[in-house]
C-alpha cells in the first residue's frame, strides 16, 4: 500500500511526468503483430481470446510463419477445458484449411494433432456452421484421405446434432467416394432445413460436369439457378448450365449465349474459364475430324 500511495505523490509533485513515462513504457512493452498478441493472451491464461484471435488472423493474413503455435497448443491436454469446445472445434476448422500450404508432411501431423485434439471432445452442443464438431472432424478426415471416415462423423453429427452442415459435408464425402446418388439424398436433407442453401448442389452438378454426365450436370445447374437466393452461386451455375447444354447439344447459339453470359459477370472467373473450355473442347474435336 505505501509503495503505491508514494507513486501517486511523487507523479503529483511532477505534474504526473512519471506515471506518463510508465503508461509509455507499458505500451511500447505491448506485443506487436497478431502472433505475439495470440502468443501473449495464451500467456497470460486468455485461452479461448488466444485461440479466437489466431483464427481471426489466420483467416485474415494466410500467413503459416507460426503454425507452431497451432501444433503447441494442439498438444496441450488442457486446452478444452481452458478454451472450451466451440472455441476449439473453430480453431481446428481453419487450421486444417489454412494450412494446407504448409510442406505435406507437416500439414499432415498437424491434422492428426487436430484430429486427436477432437477425439478428447466427450461432449458437444450442435452449430449450424462449419465450427459444429462433427462437421470439422468430417472436412478433416476428408482431406486426410479417408472420406469414408469423414461420412461415418458427418453422419454421426446428422443423428446428434441435425446440424444442416453435417449433411453438406456427409454429401461431400459421398462425392469424394464417387456415389453421387447418396450426396444427392444428403443435400436434400440438409435443403430440408435450409432452403435457400444451393451451394453443395453446384459441388453435385460440378461432379457430374467432371466426369461428362452434361444432362445431369445441367440438371443441378439449373435447380441453383431458379432457386438459389445466393449471388455466387448463381454466378457459378449459370454459365456452367449453358455451357452442359452446348455439350449436349453441339448447338452454336449455346456458345454465343456462353460469351455473352461471361462478359455479363467480369467479376466471376468461372464464364472465362468456361469459354475458354469451350474453345479446347473444340479444338479436340476438329483434330479427331482429320
Amino acid at each position: 500500500m505505501f509503495n503505491f500511495f508514494k507513486s501517486r505523490q511523487k507523479g503529483t509533485k511532477d505534474n504526473g511526468t512519471e506515471g506518463r513515462r510508465a503508461e509509455k513504457s507499458q505500451t511500447f512493452a505491448q506485443p506487436q503483430g497478431p502472433w505475439a498478441q495470440a502468443e501473449a493472451l495464451m500467456a497470460q491464461g486468455r485461452a479461448a481470446e488466444a485461440l479466437e484471435h489466431f483464427t481471426q488472423s489466420a483467416i485474415q493474413t494466410r500467413d503459416l510463419s507460426r503454425m507452431d503455435l497451432a501444433e503447441r497448443w494442439l498438444e496441450d491436454q488442457s486446452i478444452l477445458d481452458r478454451a472450451g469446445e466451440a472455441v476449439v472445434c473453430r480453431f481446428v476448422s481453419v487450421v486444417t484449411i489454412t494450412a494446407g500450404g504448409l510442406e505435406p508432411g507437416r500439414y499432415f501431423a498437424l491434422l492428426e494433432k487436430c484430429l486427436a485434439a477432437l477425439g478428447r471432445i466427450e461432449t458437444s452442443e450442435p452449430r449450424a456452421d462449419g465450427s459444429d464438431r462433427y462437421t470439422v472432424e468430417s472436412n478433416l478426415l476428408r482431406r486426410m484421405g479417408r472420406p469414408e471416415e469423414g461420412l461415418e462423423a458427418a453422419k454421426r453429427g446428422i443423428q446428434e446434432h441435425n446440424s444442416p452442415s453435417n449433411y453438406v459435408f456427409a454429401a461431400v464425402c459421398c462425392l469424394a467416394l464417387d456415389d453421387p446418388e447418396q450426396a444427392e439424398q444428403y443435400i436434400r436433407g440438409g435443403r430440408a432445413l435450409v432452403p435457400g442453401n444451393l451451394s453443395t448442389t453446384n459441388d453435385l452438378a460440378d461432379y457430374y460436369l467432371e466426369h461428362g454426365n452434361f444432362v445431369e450436370a445441367a440438371r443441378c445447374y439449373q435447380e441453383v439457378v431458379e432457386e438459389s437466393g445466393d449471388t455466387a452461386d448463381i454466378e457459378w451455375a449459370e454459365p456452367s448450365l449453358i455451357y452442359c447444354r452446348w455439350r449436349e447439344s453441339g448447338d452454336p447459339m449455346e456458345l454465343e449465349r456462353l460469351a455473352l453470359c461471361a462478359a455479363s459477370r467480369p467479376g466471376s472467373q468461372r464464364g472465362a474459364q468456361l469459354c475458354q473450355a469451350a474453345s479446347a473442347a473444340q479444338a479436340e474435336k476438329a483434330e479427331s475430324k482429320h
